[in-house]
């Protein structure tokens, strides 16, 4: 399968996840309200953090190994003893500090534990698919785990369970999604040697660092918030981080793409520099825009989940800047890994790292949860500085300044379509609606318009 349809599939596949999760979410914000919102949204943090100290790292390390098309077996049984070892560590861990645990969260730590172990799980058997350049398959059953979640939390929490059935309908989902995962990959776990674990630790020492900046990017501000505002709060900056996050889907499914398919590139850093370059001259497609619309219709459409989300507005506009920062970075980053030089990343994502978590506590501590969001944003832009020039250095390319002005042309001619359009019709749910998609028309009718590259993409793999 090509490149272009893989990424388009995995795309695909995403939307349908995040329109799952949109209208899940839309739900429990208006039946539950913001402040359980944000309890869940901190267990779940919590969570995705204790898997991205266990075994990112791990995952990453056995999806390059595999990906370059040695002893798949091997690495995959590696992979498995690897992560039940730090299931099984965690666990101890998270016994002997129930206590503290139960005072930041109040969740019983028996819940957590069976999440973290279905989240481990599933997480690891998508990396298996990936490597196998099955992204879009790998996409897919994650469709499914929020399906399937989705469904078992609205039943839950109609029936009155509010926060316990989000938990319970987060863990259906996962267990549901890794049998489905299990089933799918298509390696069987093989006997691994001394060296199939010494070639995975050779490239996670430099690579759990990649987890840790990417956990640091998404979450560790709603970890600070929860220190120091309510949970009311921290439910209003989860919405707006989420709907930031819609806007990257397609970035993040070049940069899915990419990886094992740079990884498995034998013919030189010519074409390792032209995948780069497509990848860069489209990570932007919708975040460019997306930042319009938030400048323009923040307030409207945070105003769908309740009127007490409105207040969210800036704290938007600084997330999705963050975001589109943040996509370029993890393209650069993503091909460095991919080339087998964790190591450059490593230095990057450890800089990224004590800059966010300095800035979030000085900020947060000072001014709330704007301070957060302005620590993303200030971080996310040395990353992408650095990881630029690390790019510039190993893998001379060309950025496509032409195409990422065509998509900023386009966008500006949208923001003023739709600037006009809400002066003169402006307010309800409905002409936000509209607006959206108005928008998005002019958006792509004006790419199409300025593009060829974009036009004959469209065309291809159509």
């Amino acid at each position: 399968m090509k490149l272009g349809e893989q990424a388009t599939l995995t795309f695909v596949a995403q939307i349908g996840t995040t329109i799952i999760g949109f209208v899940a979410t839309l739900f429990f914000a208006r039946t539950l309200g913001e402040s359980v919102l944000g309890s869940y949204f901190l267990v779940i943090a919590l969570v995705l953090w204790i898997k991205a100290v266990g075994t990112v790292s791990i995952e990453t390390a056995v999806e390059k190994r595999i990906s370059e098309g040695n002893d798949p077996r091997a690495y995959f049984g590696a992979g498995v003893l690897l992560t039940g070892c730090v299931f099984l560590l965690t666990s101890v861990l998270m016994l002997l500090f129930q206590d503290q645990m139960r005072s930041y969260v109040d969740v019983p730590v028996t819940a957590i534990i069976a999440i973290v172990f279905g989240t481990l799980t599933f997480s690891y058997l998508g990396s298996i698919l990936q490597a196998e350049q099955r992204v879009h398959i790998s996409s897919m059953v994650e469709t499914l785990d929020r399906l399937i979640r989705a469904i078992a939390q609205i039943l839950l929490v109609i029936v009155g369970y509010g926060l316990g059935g989000l938990l319970a309908g987060h863990l259906v989902g996962v267990i549901v999604a890794t049998v489905v995962a299990a089933v799918l990959v298509s390696i069987t776990v093989g006997r691994p040697t001394r060296r199939h674990f010494s070639s995975i630790f050779e490239f996670a020492k430099y690579s759990w660092l990649g987890g840790i900046t990417s956990r640091t990017f998404a979450s560790l501000d709603t970890l600070v918030l929860g220190v120091f505002v309510s949970t009311g709060l921290i439910g209003i900056y989860e919405i707006a981080w989420n709907i930031a996050s819609i806007l990257v889907i397609f970035g993040n499914s070049i940069v899915r793409v990419m990886f094992p398919t740079i990884s498995a590139t034998k013919d030189g850093s010519g074409r390792i520099a032209n995948l780069v370059e497509d990848a860069t001259a489209f990570t932007g497609l919708f975040v460019i825009p997306g930042l319009v619309g938030s400048i323009l219709l923040g307030q409207e459409v945070l105003g769908v989940y309740g009127d007490s989300f409105r207040k969210g507005a800036f704290i938007l506009v600084l997330l999705v800047s963050a975001r589109l920062l943040q996509s370029y970075t993890d393209q650069f980053t993503n091909a460095l890994m991919a080339i087998d030089r964790p190591d450059l990343s490593f230095r990057i994502n450890g800089i990224f790292v004590m800059i966010n978590v300095t800035l979030n506590i000085v900020l947060v501590w000072s001014y709330g949860w704007v301070g957060a969001a302005v620590a993303t944003v200030v971080s996310s832009a040395v990353a992408l500085t650095l990881s630029y020039r690390a790019m510039a250095v190993h893998i001379p390319f060309h950025v496509p300044w032409r195409e990422i002005g065509n998509q900023i042309l386009a966008a500006l001619v949208m923001g003023g379509v739709v600037f006009l359009a809400d002066g003169a019709v402006g307010g309800s749910l409905l002409i936000t609606l509209i607006l959206i998609g108005g928008g998005a028309t002019v958006y792509i009718g004006g790419l199409v318009v300025l593009s060829p590259r974009f036009r004959k993409t469209i065309a291809r793999n159509l």
